[in-house]
């Protein structure tokens, strides 16, 4: 398992599992995970899964990091799915409608069957 400040991330099942630990995400944040999943992420054929237990703001940065994410996973073949995101964090995705590009599921199991 890869510990940092700011997300914990391991490969299980073929699938990264990338664990938010910030409440806040913003640019910093954001820039820290981005770059720690980015070098994760092609060891699990970038399959993705990022739980959002523990994130109560998702800043327009943190958003535009699952996009970009999401859209590199794509260009890999590979895909995200975020979990286990709060009601406020899935009305914030719906009312930018992000939630048509980056996909959810209610928790990890679910998006871990999805990502397989």
């Amino acid at each position: 398992m890869a510990e940092a400040t700011h997300v914990d991330s391991e490969i299980t099942g073929g699938v990264l599992v990338a664990t938010i630990k910030s409440a806040n995400v913003s640019q910093y944040e954001s820039d820290v995970i981005g770059e720690q999943l980015q070098r994760a992420a092609p060891g699990a054929g970038w399959k993705i899964a990022i739980d959002l237990a523990q994130v109560t703001l998702l800043a327009s940065a943190g958003l535009g990091m699952l996009v970009a994410l999401g859209n590199e996973a794509k260009t890999n073949k590979g895909r995200q799915m975020i979990a286990n995101a709060s009601p406020e964090i899935l009305q914030v995705l719906k009312l930018t409608r992000l939630d048509k590009v980056v996909p959810v599921a209610k928790d990890l199991d679910a998006a871990m069957k999805k990502l397989k």
